[in-house]
């Protein structure tokens, strides 16, 4: 007798804000199958991401999009 075990795993988007850098972001999309669309603010201290559209903890949709904001 054989017991598979098959997990359910699923997976979220984490707090982008808390110190990941773009390269960063842009390769947890192309893994996930995302498409990321960023937006740079002059206002914003360059390369800080400070909000993203998806919140923490959402489920990862393969084919979804997210956008991002970052300092430029």
């Amino acid at each position: 007798t054989i017991t598979l075990y098959i997990p359910d795993i699923i997976s979220t988007y984490p707090d982008f804000t808390d110190g990941y850098t773009l390269s960063e972001v842009r390769e947890f999309c192309d893994k996930h199958g995302i498409s990321l669309k960023v937006e740079e603010d002059e206002n914003i201290t360059s390369g800080v991401i400070t909000s993203q559209s998806r919140e923490p903890g959402t489920k990862i949709i393969k084919g979804s999009s997210i956008t991002i904001k970052i300092g430029k």
